[in-house]
């Protein structure tokens, strides 16, 4: 059984411009990130609850050599990962 709620829910957050300006707390993380690890060996960076991959592709775009990994319950929000982040592990 679909869930009405779980799907407009998806429509909203999918339609959400958070790629074009990142949320406030996506740039502390990714400014931690570089001050952390300065160097450019890679990196492993795994978010748990991706949703649709908003932060993997601040991350990807900031800091190329990390490598990314999403996870999430709802196979919707994988597929956005995949298609708005295809670096990423999704």
């Amino acid at each position: 059984m679909k869930n009405r709620y779980h799907e407009d829910n998806l429509v909203d957050y999918v339609g959400e411009a958070s790629q074009v300006e990142p949320k406030e707390t996506f740039k502390y993380l990714s400014k931690l990130i570089a001050k952390d690890h300065p160097d450019d060996a890679p990196r492993r960076l795994v978010d748990i609850g991706c949703a649709c991959g908003d932060f993997l592709a601040l991350i990807g775009r900031e800091h190329p050599n990390v490598l990314l990994t999403g996870m999430d319950y709802q196979n919707e929000y994988i597929h956005e990962v995949s298609e708005r982040v295809p670096a990423a592990t999704a």
